[in-house]
């Protein structure tokens, strides 16, 4: 078994992978004025303008084409609701792409889980670091975009599969006929 100092290293190596995550992730999008700057996407605008006219009453599918799936469409709603006025404006884009770097933590924070229950301690840090420090899911997690909640679900789900199998568990009863 190890001693709390042993125990004290893997958690904060794990601390500072993720701190490190969020920096790059959040690197030139803070202030907001300077994260107006970054580069934006085509889909971030039509994201957002399809989630604020969906604030606004219209009906998405029906009033207007909405290229976002529903689940989609309602995590911008929630994020633009309390952030952005009717008319919409800058604060409620970077409040999404603010959101997406939180789907991301979310995201580093799981796939550790998953690599630890899966290889222990150093699999989940080898996992954490390839995440944290990968250029593409860094991208991804800046942007106002469906990849970073589709990849926060989805560790999610892997994450409840992995718990699943690897707790012990009653023999399966099945109804007979």
């Amino acid at each position: 078994m190890l001693s709390r100092a042993g125990l004290r290293l893997p958690v904060v190596a794990a601390a500072t992978l993720v701190a490190l995550g969020l920096g790059l992730r959040l690197y030139g999008l803070v202030p907001p004025e300077r994260g107006l700057l970054f580069a934006a996407d085509a889909d971030e605008g039509i994201y957002a303008a399809s989630a604020r006219l969906a604030l606004d009453g219209h009906t998405p599918y029906r009033d207007y084409f909405c290229s976002a799936p529903p689940v989609g469409l309602l995590l911008f709603e929630s994020v633009l609701s309390p952030t952005s006025p009717p008319w919409g404006d800058a604060s409620g884009f970077m409040a999404l792409r603010y959101a997406s770097v939180a789907y991301g933590l979310v995201t580093l924070l799981a796939v550790y889980a998953i690599g630890r229950q899966l290889g222990g301690c150093s699999a989940g840090l080898l996992a954490l670091s390839l995440l944290a420090l990968d250029g593409w899911a860094i991208a991804q997690d800046r942007r106002a975009m469906m990849e970073a909640p589709l990849n926060m679900f989805s560790a999610l789900a892997v994450l409840a599969l992995v718990a699943a199998q690897c707790r012990p568990r009653a023999p399966l009863r099945c109804h007979k006929r």
